[in-house]
């Protein structure tokens, strides 16, 4: 997309980083400044940003585990393993005014494609039902609804296998 540049966030960057994730979810379920600090100290590799003339347009990250879900103990800091061999997104965050763009899917791919060079498994994620079609335009597998009640919404569960063993058997 012309004009968008992609790219890992640095931590100054992180109050911009929080204002846009406030405007794209609720307060209850958005993540907290000290949330953001976590992830970029651990997973500074899988904090993506989208840029568009100066401004901060678009967000992605989360953490690595050692589970197959994202349950709600991830959404803290001490639920996550950074030598884990899964990674769960928790923020995909588009400015309203970029969104339909394409910005949301060229940050999904930059991390799956991150998540790829680490050799993990696998991605999974939560999301609200309006958002199942376009997870599955990325390559994501519907595995239906989550137990997690963050932020008093109705979540859904999704996954992306990475890597297979399909290869060492041909």
């Amino acid at each position: 997309m012309i004009g968008i540049e992609l790219r890992t966030i640095a931590p100054e960057e992180l109050p911009e980083a929080i204002a846009l994730e406030l405007s794209c979810y609720t307060p209850e379920a958005a993540a907290t400044l000290e949330g953001f600090r976590h992830r970029i100290r651990l997973y500074p590799e899988y904090f993506w940003s989208a840029w568009a003339d100066g401004r901060l347009v678009g967000i992605v990250n989360g953490v690595r585990t050692s589970q197959e879900e994202c349950g709600d103990e991830l959404k803290g800091e001490h639920g996550d393993d950074p030598e884990g061999h899964s990674f769960c997104v928790l923020t995909v965050a588009v400015d309203a005014n970029n969104r339909r763009r394409g910005i949301g899917g060229m940050l999904l791919r930059k991390l799956i494609g991150q998540c790829r060079s680490a050799y993990l498994k696998s991605v999974s994620l939560m999301c609200e039902s309006h958002l199942i079609g376009f997870y599955e335009q990325q390559g994501f597998v519907l595995h239906g609804q989550s137990a997690s009640k963050h932020g008093g919404i109705v979540w859904y569960e999704m996954s992306l296998d990475l890597h297979t063993m399909e290869h060492l058997t041909e």
